[in-house]
């Protein structure tokens, strides 16, 4: 019969401070799990963004060895200080910066636990269910299971100081999982306090307002092209709504997948993610790490908003302003384009060249800055 092998620790957790999100500068950018291209080494990389997602090992953060690999519930104390610095390196070019870091809770690798193990999804024929590549899923219903993952989340909070997050991926909907999952949440908050806290929603952008709440932000999964009912514009009040809905600081991300190069579309999502919310923005060329590039527009000083975030209206004219400039959408809903003078004159990103008007044509957008 198996019985999970559990190992403890007893690490001090000092207070840290929390980002205030009346100070957040735009665009907020996350980076998930792979560095952007062109943007520094890793440390560098993570204090560019408002948000980064990181396996432990990104940090050099090990845990102890145990027969099967995510039974632990101790860090190896050799490797902590290391990761303590590597974060503090992270917080002393950005001190705004969260680096949120992965617990495994929905799947796992089939080495992760032993093979009959009670905390694996099985279907009606007693097999593991699998989710993808080698991973299972596993049952997240379970309250042993719950309490063995908040250990490790603990574990993880109490190793760096309680300043890092913590990141949960594959947000499931049925009975047994919400069940689960508010368990889960509950009893990280109870253990670690007010940890930020990041979960993936995946596809999903409805019924949510059950777990944001507990948390501080979801992620979007490139949700905007998997949206019931096809309004972008809709999509966009919905995230919006429900990040506000969430603790502070508030962590929520807008992903979007692409194909490499495509700039008009990063473009697209990046204005819209800019005029409608106050979340975060990251466009993804492979699925597999969440590879992407840093373009110039993520780098736009735009600073703090000026101007609360804009509530979609069908077919009018959205319209944010910012310390260091604007952004302008323009649903494809609106019967014509539009022609804006701008006084004094602004320059759009990635230009040199100050305009005194701007042409938008439906479903397009700029950003424009200030020009010095």
């Amino acid at each position: 019969m198996w019985r999970p092998f559990l190992l403890s620790a007893v690490v001090l957790m000092l207070p840290a401070a929390r980002p205030d999100d009346s100070a957040a500068t735009y665009p907020r950018i996350a980076m998930l799990w792979e560095p952007a291209e062109g943007a520094g080494d890793r440390l560098e990389a993570w204090a560019r963004c408002g948000v980064s997602i990181v396996g432990p090992g990104a940090l050099d953060l090990r845990w102890v060895r145990t027969p099967y690999r995510d039974l632990a519930v101790t860090i190896e104390p050799a490797s902590v200080e290391g990761a303590r610095a590597r974060l503090a390196d992270v917080h002393a070019r950005n001190p705004r910066a969260v680096v949120c870091v992965e617990v495994n809770f929905f799947e796992a690798r089939e080495n992760a636990y032993p093979p009959d193990s009670p905390w694996w999804q099985r279907d009606a024929s007693g097999n593991k269910v699998r989710f993808w590549r080698g991973c299972y899923n596993l049952d997240t219903g379970n309250p042993e299971y719950v309490d063995h993952v908040a250990a490790r989340a603990e574990a993880v909070v109490k190793a760096l100081d309680g300043r890092a997050g913590l990141f949960l991926d594959n947000l499931r909907f049925d009975d047994r999982a919400k069940a689960g999952w508010t368990r889960l949440l509950d009893e990280i908050r109870r253990r670690c306090g007010e940890v930020p806290i990041l979960v993936n929603a995946g596809w999903a952008s409805d019924d949510l307002d059950w777990i944001a709440p507990r948390v501080n932000g979801l992620l979007y999964e490139d949700a905007i092209a998997h949206t019931r009912d096809g309004d972008a514009e809709a999509f966009y009040a919905r995230v919006q709504a429900q990040a506000l809905k969430c603790r502070s600081p508030r962590i929520g991300v807008v992903e979007k997948f692409g194909p490499p190069g495509d700039g008009e579309l990063m473009a697209r999502e990046l204005e819209r993610t800019l005029v409608y919310t106050d979340l975060h923005y990251v466009y993804a060329e492979s699925t597999d790490g969440h590879r992407t590039r840093w373009p110039a527009a993520w780098s736009a000083p735009l600073g703090k908003a000026r101007t609360p975030a804009v509530v979609p209206a069908p077919g009018k004219l959205a319209r944010r302003d910012f310390e260091g400039g604007t952004v302008l959408w323009l649903p494809s809903t609106a019967p014509a384009a539009l022609v804006l003078p701008l006084d004094p004159p602004m320059t759009p990103v990635g230009s040199t060249e100050a305009l005194p008007e701007v042409r938008i044509a439906p479903g397009t957008g700029w950003i424009l800055l200030v020009t010095r």
